[in-house]
């Protein structure tokens, strides 16, 4: 795989990966469905942009040919 992210745009999906993953844990909602739901969608997305983050790789930028690489 090309990489396609540049350095900020990795730091910045770090630690939007980051904010995504801690939101379950922060938030004090009561038990429920579509908080379960909620929450797991918070980590999936926190964890593929930790994963784009570190491997410098984006499926999507990659599908429209954008790059922010500097090389």
């Amino acid at each position: 795989m090309k990489k396609n992210v540049g350095y900020v745009d990795r730091m910045a999906r770090w630690m939007f990966g980051l904010a995504f993953l801690s939101l379950p844990i922060i938030m004090n909602l009561p038990q429920v469905a579509s908080y379960t739901v909620a929450s797991v969608v918070s980590v999936l997305v926190g964890v593929s942009l930790i994963w784009s983050g570190t491997k410098g790789h984006c499926f999507v930028y990659g599908f429209f040919g954008f790059s922010t690489c500097e090389t």
